[in-house]
């Protein structure tokens, strides 16, 4: 439903460790994200650039959130 790419920036008020980018998604449903994480193409990119030795990602952290 929505997908924006933030940056951390600095700030003296908000220390804590977080990523340098991050992917923000919005999906329909628990189900629909979850079918889009078993899609081949995101199950390759993940073993090609997250898994092998020579992949452009070094280090990585998928967590989901749901508003209360």
């Amino acid at each position: 439903m929505n997908y924006r790419v933030t940056k951390q920036i600095e700030n003296p008020f908000a220390t804590g460790k977080s990523m340098p980018i991050v992917f923000n998604e919005s999906w329909a449903s628990v189900e629909a994200f979850e079918k889009h994480c078993q899609r081949q193409g995101i199950v390759d990119f993940f073993e090609k650039e997250r898994l092998s030795e020579d992949g452009l990602v070094a280090e990585y952290n998928v967590t989901a959130y749901m508003d209360e």
